[in-house]
């Protein structure tokens, strides 16, 4: 075997820059190039089966990346709907005659003009 490989580097990397080499092609065996040739098409499907898995699992990924995104969105906007019922004033009045809190609705607001300093 590694006759031919030696073969088949001269003929690739033949003396002459302008072609092949025939005399190391002629001396090649046809089933030492047919060898090589299966074996060649068998790394190449590797490689393509190989790189269509790796392209389907990131597609896959983004399927699933893109549901998640889907699913937090409507999970924050049923978040602020709740959030902004609990924020209104009907809920707040509920919420204190539930708890039994007395509302004040005679409150007086003090106005001091100048400045205010507090007590050590």
């Amino acid at each position: 075997m590694t006759e031919a490989i030696l073969k088949m580097k001269n003929l690739v990397w033949a003396k002459k820059r302008r072609g092949l080499d025939f005399t190391a092609l002629k001396s090649l065996k046809i089933e030492t190039l047919n060898t090589v040739i299966i074996l060649s098409v068998f790394v190449l499907m590797a490689l393509y089966f190989f790189m269509a898995n790796n392209v389907t699992m990131a597609s896959y990924n983004k399927t699933v990346l893109q549901k998640n995104i889907n699913s937090l969105r409507i999970e924050i906007r049923n978040i602020n709907l709740e959030l902004t019922s609990k924020r209104s004033i009907g809920f707040l009045m509920k919420a204190a005659q539930d708890l039994k809190l007395i509302i004040n609705e005679g409150i007086q607001y003090i106005k001091i003009v100048g400045p205010v300093a507090k007590n050590p």
